[in-house]
């Protein structure tokens, strides 16, 4: 998973960088680093955005920001 697509997925949830902290158990900052490409997003990370956005909008997300 990339930053634009973390960004992507969140913003068209309509969620800010805080409420998906909230979701995850980190700070805002974290997820911040994590859509600006300060941070690598780690692997344990990626399965709880998994599960929180799931497989099927992930790809959808992917599709489109692809083209």
């Amino acid at each position: 998973m990339n930053k634009e697509l973390l960004r992507f997925m969140r913003a068209s949830k309509g969620m800010t960088q805080q409420e998906l902290a909230d979701l995850m158990g980190v700070t805002q900052s974290l997820i911040y680093a994590y859509e600006n490409g300060r941070k690598p997003i780690a692997e344990h990370r990626v399965q709880q955005l998994r599960n929180i956005f799931t497989d099927d909008y992930i790809a959808r997300c992917r599709q489109f920001l692809n083209g």
